[in-house]
């Protein structure tokens, strides 16, 4: 909040949306739908920022292939699917700019 305040002040005609979303549990487009309904206001989008990531507190062997699968789909798919929602609206922008950031 406090960056966004601070981008805001300097950049006083921009828009900042933040979307709070549990996307480790939601691989189904009905899913997505709060945050489609949540840009579906906005003209344009010329920067998105997915801050998506995730991991598990063990040694890769130590894990299991459910496991393993559930950080892939929660650090790729996700990403994928946010960048799909969002991508005519960056597409309408002209220049727009895509940040992906996770871990794991």
């Amino acid at each position: 909040q406090n960056r966004k305040n601070e981008l805001l002040d300097i950049n006083s005609g921009i828009q900042i949306r933040t979307i709070r979303f549990d996307l480790s549990t939601s691989y189904s487009k009905e899913n997505y739908e709060p945050i489609s309904e949540a840009i579906e206001d906005l003209q344009s989008i010329s920067l998105l920022v997915n801050n998506v990531g995730g991991g598990l507190p063990l040694k890769m062997a130590e894990c299991k292939i459910d496991d393993i699968l559930g950080i892939i789909r929660l650090n790729i798919d996700s990403t994928t699917f946010l960048t799909k929602i969002c991508l005519p609206k960056l597409i309408k922008n002209g220049k727009s700019g895509l940040i992906n950031i996770s871990s794991g």
